[in-house]
């Protein structure tokens, strides 16, 4: 994204898919599933439509994720 275009950017963090447990070396998600699987998540779709930290935020996005809000050095 040019951020010349944008005043504002958001860095978004979702895990789209549940992570499984692979023979004792530790916990990991599908690489595939997680890559392509946004589509298919309702809350990215919610935040895509209505934003978050505002008054339109969506029920789904106000009750299932966390805003952190932090500003980058020298901001």
């Amino acid at each position: 994204m040019d951020s010349r275009l944008c005043p504002t950017l958001t860095n978004v963090i979702f895990n789209v898919v549940p992570v499984s447990k692979v023979m004792g070396l530790g916990e990991f998600a599908n690489p595939m599933a997680a890559h392509v699987g946004y589509h298919n998540d309702e809350r990215v779709i919610a935040l895509i439509t209505h934003g978050i930290g505002g008054d339109d935020t969506a029920p789904i996005i106000r009750d299932r994720c966390e805003w952190m809000e932090a500003v980058a050095e020298g901001e």
